[in-house]
Order: structure tokens, then C-alpha cells, then sequence
């Protein structure tokens, strides 16, 4: 059979029937560019859904960061009220002294504080010089809340009556002798709620407005055209709960998306707001330019696959002349057309016609060999053509990103890859391509079809022709997300453990340490490398063994358990601390032991006052009825009477209760010691002038000594008035002192001594005053002597026992 035989007529080619290839490259290039299209169109629609939900997102959590901010300002000015609140000038009724205070601590925020009486009078405002007259107005509402809450109250939006502008108020009640005396306010300026806000953070088109319900109490931009007005309807009733995302028109009437969150500390609202215009900006340029590329393409597809269509067809015609002679196994010959790649195609038919039976076995094989490995493999593996281009990928990298193996070859290595790694593994790649590597690995981020980012590890090399030339890339993709989430979350524990303000340590089953972190040594004065494969006996007391033990085995059966315990400290010292034991647990398995420690010494040290002033107050009840008989004897012999009496013996019973509530309450008295004592002996006697004589410097005492002191000296006067000196007419109470030492050990050394009053011996017996004279004053030395004139009492007390 001949060549030509092979070829059939033109009359032949319409019997066959079907369509010309002008349809077909026709319906090729729409069927190419139309799902492109439409695919581009839906990756648009989602860009444009991903913004409005991105805008949606910055919205609100700006809202909140602006929200945590005042929140968090707020509740530092009800922290500084609350301490002005408690001043002792402000409840001995110095409000000049309360105004100096004040503006000292208000000036560098810029704010200012008035004190009022429950009927409205001002008796301090910072906003003005002292002395310059303050108004009466009524309470408002808001500050009749904070008087019968009892509690901090922030008001909204307020016209200032001295400031005479717009203002926020801060009010809380003062409390004195179980009343409410007065109300604390502190008034804000509008102008310094906005400047919490405009630190920066504000990209171009977002603005931030802050409203009370009503009113627009600060705004970042037209502040001054806005503070006052009713807040925009629209987004008032959209506001509902504590946060959330809307649409509305703001008050310039603009579509805006507004995120907003409410306060905490205060019934305000914080609403950050974008125009919609911004937001949609890019998507309707996208939807501009789509059209127009639509539009292009067409015009030009079609045109040029009528061209090629009608370049290649008889060639191909031809061709399949060859083709049907190679299937039939005829000798064909090359033949010559117009087209270059034809006639090459045509000499390669011929060519290869001969041993093509030859190779077709073992090709089959080697191919069913190649396509079982590539997509069992139990790792993505990826072919990329020159251009980037997939040009085929295996099962195991479809289910790594979701795509079909149709959906991969529409794509290139770049549209996977997360755009902040593109241009590390480009770089990667173009080493590659020249030859400086033969291979390279790379952990990047790839995006998978749900929009999800997925770390993977690559390893690519190139594939090359027999004469060196690449053909195209190889990939070897391993999933490694869940390995750096393993990571991280290791990373995360470690941050803890190193943080805690805990001593976190773990041992093994037989108590040999792993960890020892930074407060460990901190509490406990070991390093971690002295520590670490040592026993935790180490640090635990000899006596205080066989209770770890019983909390390690309970850790051993799965349970936890805390107690109060001692450990053993570097330089030997044993230190208070409260030990939990639990296990660590793998698979249900207990793999080590975990013991947290934490340092009770200022625990135990107040539970041991708390017990030292509830056994003061046995001691005081039992004496009161016998002071309170000695100062009537004392008050009938200088006041015969019954009105002198009655007026006298009033007022010495109130002196006493001050004295006892003094003493009672730390950090109450005062920390002038001249003043301090006289509060302390005066209700005691009959005339201060007369049985008390007082001298010595000017000293400050810090409150904690205060009280300690101040239980001896009372215990010291009522011993005298019961006993001593005071207990007959005409005995004296000599006390004197002075300071000795610098100011890091600076001490108190106090001189008491009774004259004229009954001759005293020792007593035989130690009783509760007299550890309290002895021993209550943290670090004092003392020596009381038995003359024959009076009792001698000499103590040496440190001003700062813990320095």
C-alpha cells in the first residue's frame, strides 16, 4: 500500500462528518477562557467578601483596643480617688492642704478633683485657686448613684458648673466613721478622652467616636464640631450587647461600617467606623479591569484560532496519513508541508516507525512502575514546568490542599505559595535553574483550596536532559503543620514555666530533677545546673520527708495534693512555703512528678499579727472595766460636781475609744511620735500638763511600727494607771527619746519612768502585757527595772525592722 493511498480525498473528509477545526479551536479557546473568567470573577467576589469581612474585623478590634484603653485609664483614676479618698487630710477636713495634694497628682494627666457635701457644696476644686469661692448646686443623678451604690461611678457627658464646658465625671463616695461624709469627683475633658485614641494607630479614611448613650463625648476627627451632639440615631439602635459589627450612616450621613464595643468601667461606647466607599473602593476597580480584560481576550482569541486553525489543519491532515501508515505497521516515508513543526513531526513518525513496536513494551511498563510510585508515595510530589506551572502532582499532594489533580495543572507553584515565602524559594529556584545547587529545602506556607495555611517542607531538584538542559522541576512535599504547632505549643510551656512567679520543678518517679526554673532559684537560692539531676530531697528538711513522700505516691496514683511545709534554703535557712505535687500524665501513664512551690512568709507573718491583735483584744476587754473604774476615781477627786463630772468623764471615755481604734487600725495613726503618744496616754489621766511630761525630737514613724509601738504604750499606761504611778494623786509619767543611727538603720531609743507612785517589785508571773511590752515590737530591745521610786522602762526600737 502506498503513501498516498493512505491519504484521503477531500470528498471523503465531509463523509465522515463532525466539525471543521475551526469550531473546535474556536470552542478550545472559549472553553479555556470562559472558566478562567469565571474563575477569576469568583476569586474577585471572594477578595471582595474577604475585605468586607477583613473591615469587619479591624472595625471591632479596634473598638476593643480602644475600649481596653479607657477602661484601663478609668480604672487608674478611680484608683487614684480611692486613694485621695482615704488621705488623712481629707478626713480631718484640710481641704487646702487636700487641694495641694490633689493638683500635685492630677497635674501630669491633666486633671482635676472637687470635694462636695451630700447637699452640693463645694468645698475643693482643682480647676481653680484655693480660696476662690466654690458654687452649691444640686448632686446629679449619676453622682446620687455612686452615694447609694456605695461604689465609683463614671458618669456620661456633663456640663462642668466651674469649668463651664463639657466634661466626664469620676465620683466616689468617702466613707467616715461608717457614714458617707462626702463625694470625691474627679471631671475629665473630652479633649483628653480623644487623646487616648490618637496615638497613631488609625490608618487614612478610619475615624473613632465615643459616646455615652446619648451624647459624642470624643471623636478623633471634627472633635470640636461633634463633642456634645446626640449620637447617631442608626447606630444606637444597632448597638446591642457588648460588641459588635454593623453597617449605618454616622452623623455626616455617610454609609460607614462601625465596629463597636462597650466599656467595662463605664456605660460608654466605642465605635470605630470606615466609610463602605473605602472598603469597596478596590473591589469596583477589579470588576473595571476584568471587564476590560474580558473583552480583549475575546477580540483576540477568536480571530487568531481561526488563523491557526486553518494553518495547521492540512498538515494535519497529512500527518494522520503517516499515522494511520505506523498503526497499520506500512513503511511510510517523511513528507514536506508548510509547517515547520508538521514536517519535523513527519521525519520523527518516520523515523521512530521501526523500532517504535520495540519500545512500546517496555515503555508500558516503566510506566506503570513510574505512575504506582508517584501517587502511592505517603508524600506530595509535584512536576513544575520552567514557568512554574504544574505540570502533574500525586494523590498525597491532593489531599495535603484539597485541589483535584484538574484544579493543580490551572495553577503555578507560585498562586499555592503563601506571598510572604515566594520570594525566598524564587531565589531558591533560580540557584537551581543555574546550577549553583543541585538541590534545595525550604519550609514554607502553602495555601490549600479552603483558603487555609499549611506548612510544608520542600525538597526540589531538577530534571535535565541527556545533554544538560532542564526540563523541569521535581518536588518532594511533606506536611508539617501539626510537627511546628508541636513546637510552638512546647515553646509556649516553656514560656510559662520560665514566667511563673511560682517555683516550678519536675522529677522523675524517684524524685531525680528535670526542671528548676527561675523563681526556684529565686526562692530557694540553688541554680538550676547545681539542681538538675540531684535529688529533690536536697531541699526538703529531714522531718518533712516522709510527708513529700506521701504526696509523691498520691501523685503516683493519679491524684494531687497541697500543703504548708518548710524547705530548705542555700544558706540553710528553712523558708514557709505551700508545696502541690501532681503528676504528669502521658497516655494515662504517669511519666514524672510536677511540684509547685510558693512563698507563704508574708502569709504566715500576717496570720501571726492577726493573732497577736485578737489576743491584744482578749487582754483589752478584761482590763477595760479596771481602767474605766481608775479614770472615774481619778475624774470625781478633780471634778466634785455631777455636771463637771459628767462632762469630764465623757470625754475622757471618747479619747480612750480614739486611742483603742488608733491602735487597732495600722496605718491610721499619726506618724508625728510627739503627737502620736499624747493620742496614746492623754485619755489615761486626769491632767496632761501635771502626769505626763513628753519631750523629744521631731521623729516619723512608718505605720507598722506605729501599731506595735503603740500596744506597748498603752499597755505601759494602763499598767501605770492601775498599778503605777498614775494609780496615786501626785504621780508622774516622765517620757523621752531620741534617734540614733542613719537613715538605712535608724532607731528609736524611748525612756519611761514613773516617779512618786507606790514602791513596786517584780511580778512573780509573766502575763499577756508584758510580752507585749517585751516582745510585741518587731527587733526591740527592752529593759524594764523595778526602782524604788517608779518603774524604769528603756526600748530601743528599729524604724524599719525588715531593712
Amino acid at each position: 500500500m502506498t503513501q498516498s493511498a493512505l491519504v484521503p480525498p477531500e470528498t471523503n473528509l465531509k463523509a465522515l462528518g463532525g466539525r471543521s477545526l475551526d469550531f473546535y479551536l474556536g470552542m478550545l479557546t472559549l472553553s479555556i477562557l470562559v472558566p478562567a473568567m469565571l474563575m477569576v470573577a469568583a476569586l474577585l467576589w471572594n477578595v471582595a467578601v474577604l475585605d468586607g469581612e477583613r473591615a469587619n474585623r479591624e472595625a471591632l478590634q479596634l473598638a476593643r483596643g480602644i475600649a481596653a484603653d479607657l477602661d484601663r485609664e478609668i480604672e487608674a483614676s478611680i484608683q487614684t480617688l480611692l486613694a485621695l479618698g482615704t488621705s488623712s487630710t481629707l478626713r480631718s477636713g484640710d481641704f487646702q492642704e487636700l487641694h495641694r495634694q490633689a493638683r500635685d497628682t492630677l497635674a501630669r494627666r491633666k486633671l482635676h478633683a472637687l470635694v462636695r457635701s451630700l447637699d452640693g457644696q463645694q468645698f475643693m476644686n482643682t480647676r481653680v485657686a484655693w480660696g476662690t469661692p466654690l458654687p452649691t448646686e444640686p448632686l446629679s443623678s449619676d453622682t446620687r448613684l455612686a452615694i447609694e451604690s456605695g461604689r465609683p461611678h463614671v458618669t456620661g457627658l456633663i456640663r462642668g458648673a466651674v469649668a463651664q464646658q463639657w466634661v466626664i465625671g469620676i465620683s466616689v463616695p468617702v466613707i467616715i466613721d461608717d457614714r458617707i461624709a462626702y463625694v470625691l469627683t474627679m471631671s475629665i475633658a473630652p479633649e483628653q478622652v480623644r487623646a487616648y485614641f490618637l496615638d497613631g494607630r488609625l490608618d487614612t479614611g478610619w475615624n473613632v467616636a465615643v459616646s455615652d448613650n446619648r451624647r459624642i463625648i470624643a471623636r478623633a476627627f471634627d472633635h470640636d464640631t461633634f463633642v456634645g451632639q446626640e449620637a447617631s440615631p442608626d447606630a444606637a439602635a444597632q448597638s446591642v450587647g457588648t460588641e459588635g459589627v454593623h453597617r449605618v450612616k454616622n452623623l455626616d450621613g455617610i454609609a460607614v461600617v462601625r465596629g463597636y464595643k462597650r466599656l467595662e468601667r463605664a456605660n460608654w461606647i466605642v465605635g470605630a467606623f470606615v466609610p463602605t466607599a473605602v472598603v469597596d473602593a478596590p473591589f469596583r476597580r477589579m470588576w473595571v479591569y476584568f471587564g476590560f480584560a474580558t473583552v480583549g481576550l475575546l477580540m483576540l482569541a477568536v480571530p487568531l484560532s481561526l488563523w491557526v486553525s486553518r494553518l495547521i489543519a492540512r498538515p494535519i491532515v497529512e500527518i494522520a496519513a503517516l499515522a494511520v501508515g505506523i498503526g497499520r505497521g506500512v513503511a511510510v516515508t517523511p513528507i514536506l508541508t508548510p509547517l515547520q513543526e508538521a514536517n519535523i513531526v513527519a521525519k520523527a513518525l518516520a523515523a521512530t516507525a521501526e523500532d517504535l513496536h520495540k519500545r512500546t513494551a517496555a515503555l508500558s511498563e516503566s510506566e506503570a512502575r513510574f505512575r504506582s510510585l508517584f501517587h502511592q508515595a505517603a508524600v506530595g510530589v509535584e512536576q513544575v514546568g520552567l514557568d512554574g506551572r504544574l505540570l502533574a502532582v500525586n494523590d498525597r499532594l491532593c489531599s495535603i490542599l484539597g485541589y483535584t489533580q484538574e484544579e493543580f495543572l490551572q495553577r503555578t507553584f507560585v498562586a499555592l505559595t503563601h506571598a510572604d515565602d515566594v520570594a525566598s524559594e524564587q531565589e531558591l529556584v533560580r540557584k537551581l535553574l543555574n546550577n549553583e545547587c543541585e538541590t534545595y529545602e525550604i519550609e514554607k506556607r502553602m495555601i490549600s483550596r479552603k483558603g487555609e495555611e499549611i506548612w510544608v517542607r520542600v525538597t526540589s531538584s531538577i530534571v535535565r536532559d541527556t545533554v544538560g538542559n532542564p526540563l523541569y522541576r521535581t518536588s518532594v512535599i511533606e506536611d508539617v503543620s501539626e510537627r511546628r504547632r508541636a513546637r510552638a505549643a512546647s515553646a509556649r510551656l516553656v514560656a510559662i514555666v520560665q514566667s511563673s512567679q511560682d517555683a516550678l520543678v519536675s522529677t522523675d518517679a524517684v524524685g531525680t530533677i528535670e526542671t528548676w526554673n527561675p523563681s526556684a532559684e529565686t526562692l530557694l537560692g540553688f541554680t538550676a545546673e547545681a539542681m538538675i539531676g540531684q535529688s529533690i530531697s536536697r531541699v526538703i528538711p529531714p522531718d518533712r520527708a516522709q510527708e513529700y513522700a506521701d504526696q509523691v505516691i498520691r501523685a503516683l496514683a493519679g491524684a494531687s495534693s497541697s500543703i504548708d511545709t518548710e524547705r530548705a534554703h542555700y544558706d540553710g535557712s528553712l523558708i514557709e512555703v505551700s508545696v502541690m505535687v501532681a503528676p504528669i500524665m502521658r497516655l494515662e501513664r504517669v511519666i514524672a512528678i510536677a511540684v509547685t512551690m510558693r512563698d507563704i512568709r508574708e502569709r504566715k507573718k500576717r496570720e501571726a499579727l492577726i493573732m497577736l491583735l485578737n489576743r491584744e483584744l482578749q487582754h483589752r476587754v478584761k482590763n477595760s472595766l479596771a481602767v474605766v473604774q481608775s479614770i472615774a476615781n481619778q475624774t470625781v477627786k478633780s471634778n466634785p460636781t455631777p455636771e463637771g463630772f459628767r462632762r469630764a468623764f465623757q470625754g475622757r471615755m471618747q479619747a480612750l475609744a480614739a486611742a483603742n481604734d488608733l491602735l487597732m487600725v495600722p496605718g491610721q495613726s499619726g506618724s508625728n511620735l510627739i503627737d502620736f503618744v499624747k493620742r496614746q496616754l492623754a485619755p489615761l489621766v486626769s491632767s496632761t500638763a501635771d502626769q505626763l511630761i513628753v519631750s523629744g525630737p521631731t521623729i516619723y514613724i512608718p505605720p507598722d511600727v506605729a501599731t506595735s509601738l503603740g500596744l506597748a504604750l498603752h499597755e505601759l499606761g494602763t499598767n501605770a494607771l492601775k498599778y503605777g504611778a498614775w494609780s496615786v494623786p501626785g504621780g508622774q509619767v516622765t517620757l523621752t527619746w531620741q534617734q540614733e543611727g542613719n537613715a538605712g538603720r535608724a532607731r528609736i531609743v524611748l525612756r519611761w519612768k514613773e516617779t512618786h507612785g507606790p514602791r513596786l517589785s517584780e511580778p512573780t508571773r509573766t502575763g499577756f502585757g508584758s510580752l507585749l511590752i517585751d516582745r510585741g515590737i518587731p527587733g526591740a530591745l527592752v529593759e524594764r527595772r523595778f526602782e524604788a521610786d517608779g518603774l524604769l522602762c528603756l526600748l530601743d526600737v528599729p524604724l524599719y525592722p525588715g531593712a
